[in-house]
Formats: C-alpha cells, structure tokens, sequence
C-alpha cells in the first residue's frame, strides 16, 4: 500500500484474450444459463482474467518487500433507478481467475462509484493495496487492446478493462513532505512539524537503522478540550492534534465499514523496556458506518497523565472500507457478499515505519521528547555517595 512507486497497471476482466500468458482459458458463454436482474432486465455475464501484465508490484521500493497483489474484489453498482442501486460483486484470488463469472446489468458505468476495482493481500480482511476504474470495455468484433474505449457494457461486450492504481504514504523526516505531521498544539510551536527545520530521527534498536520520530509534550502537560474545527484549517487549538494522509485514487468508490482509527504500543528504547501507551481518537472524518473518505484522518492524541511517564510510543492506523457501500448482504447474481477491506499504513502494520524502503506502517511518537533512557542507580539506597569530576 505504500508508495509513490506503485505503477499504474490494468486489470483484464474477460471473456477471451488471444494471448498465450492467460493463467486459464475461460469457460464458454454459450453453455451458460441466461440471467436477470430482479425486474426482468439481461445480465451479461463476464469472465475474470488478468492478461499481457505482471501483478506482482512492490509495496516499497526496496526489492526485499515485494509483493504480490493476490485478491481482488470487483463491484458494479445498477445504474438504472429500477435496479435500486443493488450492487453486483465478485471475489477471487490468483488462484482462481478465469474460474469464475460476474454478471452485471448491461448500462454506463461511467464513474468510481458505478464501477470499481479492490485489489490487495489475502487476509482476514485482505490489506488494500491499489484501486481501480473502469476506462475500457471490448467484445469479440472489438477485442482488446484496439477497444472502443467505452465504460458502457452492452449484450456484446466481453471485456471490461480496469487501471489500478495504488494507496500511497510517506511517512519522513522530512517536515514539509511527510504524510504523518502533528499539527497542534498552537502553543508551543515546539511539536507541530512544520516549525521543524526536519524531524528528528532516531535507531531504536541499535542497528543503524533510523526511524522519524514525532516528539509530543509530556503527561500532564496538555489538557484535552475538544477544540478541533476541521472547517477552520490550519489548527490553531490547544490540544495535541495529528493529521495522517493516505492518497486514495478513486476514494468516491469506498466508504467506511465501520470505525477507524489507531491502535497504540508502547515502544522500547535504550532501557526502558516498556515505552508508553498514547490514546488516540479519530476526529475526522465520522467513523460511522458509510461515511465517505478522502484520505485526510485528523485524530487527538492523549499522553498518560502520570508525571515521568515518558518515552517512545507507537501508532498504527486501520481503516475499515467496502466498495461502492456499506452493504453487506450477498450479491445473489454471484454469490459474493461485500468484503471489508482494511487500509493500513503498510503490509508490516505494526511495524515501526522508516520511510518509503519500509513496510512498516508504525509512526513513532516521543512522548516527553526522545532521549534515550540511561540507567541512574539509587544511590542513597545502595550506601555510595557517588562523586563527579
């Protein structure tokens, strides 16, 4: 799901492809059983293929994360008023393309929300990873790649083609660039990232490998008061606020199937062994079920209130979505109920994320700063009266 490097590539849903790369020739239509939609209108009946690409793409650019996109989920919602919006899906994985058929209304898809493409890893539930729309349908008299370049589906067509394109993030040092920021408080400046010249970063684990961290102030330090106004932007509030950005292409397609948010750690560095554990509330956008999304997730960050409580913490966003709606009832033309799907910051979620080599999707956050923790005994307690140069 992550980065700028995610090539665009097209997904073939087909009847027939003359090309010698199909995983499976597809089943013939003729020995198919005619379909209708609930009020008597023809479904047309499309095989599922990927033709003349490779689906393996890299999440990351290091070529130590590659991965392979391993399920999909189409959905086609009925344009025409007599269909009452019912939506038309089908699932399958790389094992199965070719095996299976969508049947869907013969009319215009012409927008994200008629038609789209999920694509991502297998899981419970499967990881989004790239969204595609609809740009291209063929027939046998017009087979792919010389296509009409139509989004409209009719008793001949064949082959609908979908470009597919990934989520980004990237969460840096860098201030001005980075997809993770913390916006308030206003006063200090001290912690919003845009004051910052570049956020620090730090090797938690002594490997060389280091990670951007976002320093927050200390327990105590700020009290909650609620005062976010997503329509009064830049955030000139009191409590500490961060904003985390995700680019979804074709966002108007998807909407939440639930709650969002992020789930907390806390991290150990140096010798604290434990970190700190932060609460973070989703602000906005709504996490009711059907709320539309833009890729924009503003959420209140509480510290612990207890004094010296500091340290390092980490925070992992998931975000619920389905295609088209929040539905989930079984497309009964194709045997596929709704899937959710889970938008994360990487394929590695709860793993600390240091840029866009990384499939780690954990922001680290430094809670009362970032220093690493040293071991100071009790000296009192253990009879010595230390002296210093």
């Amino acid at each position: 799901m992550k980065r700028k490097f995610f090539a665009v590539f097209v997904l073939l849903l087909a009847v027939m492809l003359v090309t010698c790369d199909l995983v499976e020739q597809p089943v013939a239509s003729k020995a198919d059983v005619p379909k209708f939609t609930d009020d008597g209108r023809p479904l047309v009946g499309l095989s599922i293929n990927v033709g003349n690409v490779s689906i393996s793409r890299a999440l990351t650019s290091g070529p130590a994360t590659q991965t392979a996109v391993d399920y999909y989920e189409v959905a086609f919602k009925d344009p025409n008023p007599l269909g009452n919006n019912h939506v038309y899906r089908k699932a399958f994985t790389t094992a199965t393309i070719g095996s299976g058929k969508i049947f869907v209304p013969q009319d215009d898809y012409p927008a994200d929300t008629d038609a789209i493409l999920f694509a991502g890893i297998n899981g419970s539930p499967p990881t989004l990873l790239a969204v595609g729309h609809l740009i291209n349908t063929a027939s046998v008299a017009y087979p792919l790649p010389t296509g009409t370049g139509t989004t409209t589906i009719d008793g001949d067509t064949t082959t609908v083609v979908f470009e597919l394109t990934a989520l980004t993030n990237a969460v840096s040092t860098n201030s001005a660039s980075s997809t993770f920021k913390i916006i308030g408080p206003s006063a200090p400046t001290d912690y919003k990232t845009v004051s910052l010249a570049s956020v620090p970063a730090i090797d938690v684990f002594e490997n060389t490998v280091l990670y951007p961290v976002f320093d927050l102030p200390g327990p105590g330090l700020h009290t909650p008061a609620d005062d976010f106004d997503h329509s009064s932007l830049p955030y000139a509030g009191n409590d500490i606020m961060g904003h985390y950005q995700i680019t979804i292409p074709h966002s108007t397609g998807m909407v939440l199937q639930g709650v969002w948010g992020f789930q907390s750690a806390g991290q150990p560095y140096g010798t604290d062994d434990t970190g700190v554990t932060v609460t973070v509330t989703p602000i906005y956008p709504a996490t009711a079920a059907g709320t539309s999304i833009d890729g924009n997730f503003y959420f209140r960050i509480n510290v612990p209130g207890v004094s010296g409580n500091s340290g390092l913490s980490k925070i992992y966003i998931t975000v619920p979505v389905y295609a088209i709606n929040s539905t989930s009832t079984s497309d009964n033309k194709n045997g596929t109920t709704a899937g959710t799907w889970n938008i994360r910051g990487g394929t590695s979620n709860a793993t600390l994320d240091n840029g866009p080599n990384s499939a780690g999707g954990a922001v680290l956050l430094g809670v009362g700063g970032h220093v690493k923790p040293t071991y100071e005994p009790d000296w009192a307690n253990v009879g010595i009266t230390p002296s210093f140069p």
